[in-house]
């Protein structure tokens, strides 16, 4: 019986957190710093934002999330 190949690649983030915002700026902040602090780190922060216009866009660029999609209201409605 053969053993089967290993999928994951060292180093990769092995869960992949998704958030969506679309003018949750009174959430994020605390949202974002409550990720940062878990002390499981292998983990990527994907944000999904739909057009927010309180400032959001500002806080998660300053997170630095692995991907920041940015979506117009077109694009979702």
């Amino acid at each position: 019986m053969q053993t089967p190949r290993r999928l994951e690649v060292l180093g990769d983030p092995p869960v992949s957190i998704i958030v969506r915002s679309f003018n949750e700026a009174w959430a994020l902040a605390d949202t974002l710093a409550g990720l940062r602090a878990q002390e499981f780190t292998r983990w990527e922060l994907i944000v999904i934002d739909s057009g927010s216009t309180d400032g959001s866009q500002e806080i998660i660029r300053r997170a630095q999330p692995a991907r920041f999609v940015q979506l117009t209201p077109e694009q979702y409605i």
